[in-house]
């Protein structure tokens, strides 16, 4: 089934606070395969990539948007962070103790590889965020664990719209709608370049487990 993704409202970088918080996944994305490099050196294998992003609904700021008309207007909306993962569900992979962080149990291979990462949008945990800085010296926001909600708590409702992103999928008009950030990994895909025998530079992406903190569009 098609999905969709929608432009971010507002071009505004927040950084999200370090420490345990509660927060709702409320986007996955299937960035689609392509051959990265690890340590400068290109690997023999191709990856798949997604990204999920996580809302936090305690952290609430004030983001100012944009309009078409020239207009600004405002509106308080919770602080986002993301994560972008190699797809594995492998014992040692980075995205696997992350879902069970969420779902709060432990899998078996079998589990874990028969797991339907899309059924996370929409759950809630308690995430860990650690601040670190770039190779161009920023700091940017990392999520580095997830954790169950503790007994008793109850998360604060969705603010965002639940979104699932698959490059397999979405139209040529959803992906020039999102940031370019993401526009450039997904344009490298071989799904995109099947699907719209696009030129494509030969740019290969790095397999950094964070967002490049310098093209975070909030």
């Amino acid at each position: 089934m098609a999905t969709k993704a929608t432009r971010p409202e507002g071009g505004e970088k927040v950084l999200a606070p370090a420490g345990t918080h509660q927060a709702r996944v409320y986007r996955f994305m299937n960035l689609g395969t392509r051959l990265q490099q690890y340590q400068g050196v290109d690997k023999d294998y191709k990856d798949t990539l997604i990204n999920i992003t996580w809302e936090l609904p305690n952290e609430l700021h004030e983001f100012t948007k944009k309009n078409a008309d020239g207009t600004e207007t405002t509106e308080k909306k919770p602080i986002v962070v993301s994560r972008e993962f190699t797809l594995s569900m492998g014992s040692k992979s980075n995205l696997r103790p992350i879902v069970e962080g969420i779902i709060g149990t432990t899998l078996t291979d079998d589990e874990a590889y028969e797991f339907d990462l899309e059924s996370l949008v929409g759950m809630a945990s308690l995430v860990t965020i650690n601040h670190k800085e770039s190779s161009k010296g920023n700091t940017y926001a990392k999520l580095v664990s997830t954790a169950p909600l503790i007994k008793g708590m109850e998360a604060p409702e969705a603010v965002n719209k639940p979104e699932i992103f698959d490059v397999k999928t979405a139209t040529k008009e959803e992906i020039e709608a999102l940031p370019t950030f993401l526009k450039d990994k997904i344009f490298v895909s071989d799904e995109f370049k099947a699907r719209f025998k696009a030129a494509t530079s030969n740019k290969v992406d790095s397999p950094q487990e964070e967002i490049n903190p310098d093209d975070i569009p909030f």
